[in-house]
Order: structure tokens, then sequence, then C-alpha cells
């Protein structure tokens, strides 16, 4: 089989299917757009014109890191030629292990340079194929390891290997990249209080990247069908301003990021459901505290006696608490239901309650964080996590059959 030819008839496999058609593995075409790159850089199902007029090597350049000596084939995506190895590629699986595993003929109406074989993945930019690139060779992972954190989510090369182990039927890459998304967009029954910790962006775009990418993640989901991580980008975009959801964000190359209608009305809706859910569930116990109830003891074993330190009582404190949230809009104006008191409030509640006030409390806080999480999904008009779950499992399974 030629590879030249073989992959062209992929290519164009991959630009005749549309959204209507049903599908066991999902293809997409070409009219995909990297969040990596502009309308402009992406290549039309065409061969370029050097490659019709058989000069191949015209108007290209090598990849400044992935341009062998000894490789022995050549991947052409937009200008740019990876010149690599086709063990590595074997190993990635899918269209690569289906076709390179193959005897090739010796003939060079494939297109040669530099004496192999030339082999144009069409509807690809160069910057996709150069993370997956540095996947084959072992140079990332879509995982981070982090001394602070345990893991991160490497945000760029996980978009990239995302489209193209769909594009290039990469189901072990597809596994390992939703893996590591769910670092950052967690789902299940299971709730995991996790910040979301990302890598591989600079510190100037940093700011920007957290507009961003919630909405670059809500459309990467629906086009790839990964529903289940849909509450936590519904979640994480409607921490944003109203603005920035409801017109999109300019992204640092240009491009405006934007979701749908519906995907709007979603966010903001859930966004409501969250600020109200921070009083009523996640801080629902300190509801029995007000200047007008009689001191109450937070719990059974409480002794009431007052504080070394602030000379107060556990209800005394408790109810100053409440005093200053409710003064500073602290339950009422937020939307991060899913967050609670800031770490160093363990250390401030265990030194003005005593040890079963502050289980209780603590306690407490962790339940409704759960209750929360729980009723997440439908906060934006979703089924529940067992149910999307379940639906996300025989996704998965038609993708892999």
């Amino acid at each position: 089989m030629n590879i030249f030819n073989a992959l062209k008839r992929k290519s164009d496999a991959f630009t005749l299917t549309t959204r209507a058609t049903p599908l066991k593995r999902r293809k997409i075409g070409s009219e995909y757009v990297s969040v990596a790159t502009s309308t402009r850089d992406m290549l039309s199902e065409k061969p370029p014109n050097f490659l019709q007029e058989n000069s191949p090597t015209e108007c290209t350049k090598p990849d400044r890191l992935y341009y062998f000596a000894d490789g022995n084939i050549i991947i052409q995506s937009g200008p740019t030629l990876f010149r690599v190895h086709t063990d590595n590629l074997i190993k990635l699986g899918g269209v690569f292990e289906e076709l390179l595993s193959l005897p090739q003929p010796d003939s060079d109406d494939a297109g040669y340079v530099d004496g192999v074989p030339l082999c144009p993945l069409f509807g690809t930019a160069p910057r996709d194929v150069r993370y997956l690139m540095a996947y084959a060779y072992g140079k990332i992972t879509p995982k981070i390891t982090c001394e602070t954190q345990g893991y991160k989510l490497h945000w760029n090369s996980v978009v990239a290997l995302l489209h193209l182990s769909h594009m290039l039927d990469l189901v072990a890459v597809r596994r390992e990249v939703i893996d590591a998304l769910k670092l950052v967009f967690p789902c299940g029954p299971e709730f995991t209080q996790l910040p979301p910790g990302i890598a591989g962006i600079k510190r100037k775009d940093r700011s920007l990247f957290l507009r961003t990418y919630p909405l670059q993640a809500i459309n990467l989901f629906h086009r790839y069908n990964l529903h289940a991580l849909m509450p936590m980008a519904y979640y994480r975009a409607a921490q944003l301003a109203i603005s920035d959801i409801i017109d999109g964000v300019v992204s640092s190359d240009g491009n405006k990021v934007k979701i749908r209608a519906d995907d709007v009305v979603r966010v903001l809706e859930g966004r409501e459901q969250l600020r109200v859910s921070r009083r009523k569930v996640v801080y629902r116990w300190l509801n029995n505290f007000s200047p007008e109830s009689e001191a109450q003891l937070p719990s059974d074993e409480c002794l009431g006696k007052p504080s070394r330190i602030s000379n107060e009582t556990c209800f005394e404190y408790l109810l100053r608490m409440v005093l200053d949230f409710n003064r500073t809009g602290f339950m009422d104006s937020r939307h991060d239901a899913l967050d609670t008191l800031p770490a160093h409030s363990d250390i401030i509640f265990q030194k003005h309650l005593c040890g079963t006030c502050y289980d209780t409390v603590t306690g407490e806080l962790a339940l409704g964080l759960v209750d929360n999480w729980m009723k997440l999904p439908t906060h934006f008009r979703l089924k529940e996590w067992a149910e999307i779950v379940e639906a996300q499992g025989l996704e998965d399974q038609r993708y892999e059959d």
C-alpha cells in the first residue's frame, strides 16, 4: 500500500464526514480549527500546489525540533516537514500502525524528500503535529508531574493530542488525554476537591488564559463527545465575568473564543444556582446562628467556655463569623460553590473552637461540598452524575469498537 495515497484517502474520509452521519468512531474533518492556530493556517483537503507540480521541497521547511537525519519518513503539516522514525509513529497506533507496519514499495510515486517518503497530513496545524511528535518521542505527556501539586494538565498538548487522536484514530492517546483532562474537569459521583492545575502557559498569558480555557473546553467537549467532563467545564465558565460568558474572549492569538447561545444560557442559569447554593448548601449550617437566636452550643459536647485567644465561646465566634460573611457578601456574591474557606481557616478554627465544635464545623463544610457536587450537573440542566458517566462509557466504547 502506498503511504501517500493511503493517508490521502484517510484524510479525504475525514473531510467528507458530517455531524449528521451516524458514527462509531468520531472522525473530524479538516474544517476543524485548533485553538492554537487561525483559520488561514489550515490546509484544504487538496494537496498544495508544489506537490501537484512534483516539487515537494519547494516552499517547505524542516521542523526545528523533529527533523532527524536518520529519520525514515517525513510527515508534512502545512509548510513544515517532520523527518521522524516509523517505529515511533507505529507505537501511536491508529492510522500510523495500520499503514506504516505494512511493507512499502520502492517506487517514488508517493513523492520523496531527501530519499524518504513524504506523507502529508491534511487539515492539521504544524504546532499540533509538533506536540504529537513530542509525545511520540516521550518528550511530553498530557499530565505533568508537579512536586507541590501531584499532577498538572499540560493544556496545549492536550488540545493538540485530542484533535489528532480523533483524526488519526489514536485510541490509546485519546484515553490518556481524557485521563489528564479529569485533573481539571473531574466527573463522577465521588467528589475530589482539586485546584485547576494547568501547566505549559507562559506567565504573561496566564490571566488571559484563565478567561479563555473554560470556553475552549466547552467547545472541545461538544466536538469530541466528552459530555461527562461538561459539568465542570460549565462550572469553570460560571466563574467568569458575565461579559466574558456572553460575548466571549479574544485569546492571545487574536481569535475570539465564544460558546454557543444554548451554552451561554446554561452557564448563566447554573451561575445563579451556584450563588444560591453557597448559602443554602455549603454554608447552611451557619444559618442557625443569628443575633436574634438564643446562645446555643454548636455541638452536643461543647462546654460553652470562652476561648483563651478571643475570649469568645464557640457560639459567639461563629456568630461573629456569620455577621462578617453577611456584611462582606461572602456567601451571596460569589459562584465558587465547590470551594470552601481558605486553607489557613482550618488553623483559625482550631484556635477559636473547642475540639468537638471544630469537628462539627469542618464536617458540615465537607458534607455541604459533597451535596453541592452531587447537584452540580442539574445546576446546568444536565442529568445526574450516574447517568452522565454511564452514557460517556457507552460513547467511549462505541468510539473504540
